[in-house]
């Protein structure tokens, strides 16, 4: 954009007079240097229409943008943009520290009543220090408490719970993105995993069902050794693929496993999927923006990912 802006959104304008090309799923990123773009700042769906669309998001400091069209509202090769324009205002020379926690590496599952240490570390690339730190929990029983490094937090109800470390400069600039864990306290054994009994398939834009049972209710069977996979023999469509299911009853999600194909051969790696996007939804109809979006390791074992907590969903 030829220089550094606070931006807080951006507006897309589709094809005027035609479908073809307009952008159905996007990711929008931004960077300082062109190089580390790290997440997508946002993500989600755009609707079939000529009309602007206008996404905000938290205010974060960027030169660069990155605007990434992820497929076309009718399945598509091609992408038309008319307009894009970025909403926000000049840097004004503080940029915003960023906070990491360092313990625990990654997010947990503990029984009731276990502690976790919390530690984190900031940098501000202004030097505009001290540096405030505070940690915030969900969890009502624990207070936010302002500290560096944290020793013994007890979780004594059972509970999905963000845990947010936040960072705030002496100009008071805090973190525009906070580093979060999420921290899943369960009864002893208690696994959480909903029963696939009343699972039903809401739709799939692939199968194959010709040459072999590769069909989608395979990969909620309850069998690893039974698959899903796209249609290979008659013809093979092209990414994105994408399976919904209706869970029978509404319910409190807070994350999903995958599991890979399974074998020994070395086709039985083909198909393992890399990137991929998490929606919810309650109707079935309206999806809103991904809940959860990353990659997988090119791996066959099983892939467990926490989401966020407290909300309703059918998926």
């Amino acid at each position: 954009m030829g220089g550094i802006y606070d931006l807080e959104g951006f507006n897309y304008l589709p094809r005027q007079f035609a479908q073809n090309g307009r952008v159905k799923m996007y990711e929008f990123y931004v960077s300082l240097d062109g190089i580390d773009w790290g997440s997508p700042t946002i993500s989600g769906f755009f609707p079939n229409n000529y009309l602007e669309q206008e996404i905000l998001f938290p205010q974060v400091s960027a030169q660069y943008i990155r605007f990434v069209a992820l497929n076309e509202v009718n399945g598509g090769p091609w992408t038309v943009v008319a307009e894009l324009n970025v909403i926000g205002t000049q840097f004004l020379g503080n940029y915003a520290p960023n906070g990491i926690i360092n313990t625990p590496e990654n997010n947990l599952t503990i029984n009731v009543g276990e502690s976790v240490n919390f530690t984190g570390t900031a940098t501000d690339i202004d030097g505009h220090e001290p540096i405030e730190y505070m940690w915030q929990f969900e969890d009502p029983s624990i207070f936010d408490i302002r500290a560096k490094d944290l020793e013994s937090i007890v979780f004594n109800k059972v509970g999905v719970y963000t845990v947010t470390f936040n960072v705030t400069d002496s100009l008071g600039k805090s973190d525009i993105t906070p580093a979060t864990r999420i921290i899943r306290v369960v009864e002893n054994s208690d696994d959480g995993i909903i029963s696939q009994d009343t699972w039903m398939l809401h739709s799939v834009d692939s199968e194959e069902l010709v040459n072999a049972d590769n069909s989608a209710t395979n990969s909620f069977d309850g069998n690893i050794n039974t698959i899903w996979h796209t249609e290979w023999y008659n013809s093979s469509p092209l990414h994105p693929h994408q399976i919904s299911i209706n869970l029978g009853s509404v319910r409190d999600l807070y994350g999903f496993k995958y599991f890979p194909r399974q074998g020994l051969n070395f086709w039985d790696e083909n198909g393992r999927m890399k990137d991929y996007q998490f929606y919810v939804s309650v109707d079935g109809i309206n999806w809103g923006s991904a809940v959860a979006s990353g990659n997988f390791e090119d791996d066959a074992t099983e892939k467990n990912y926490f989401i966020y907590s407290n909300n309703r969903t059918v998926c």
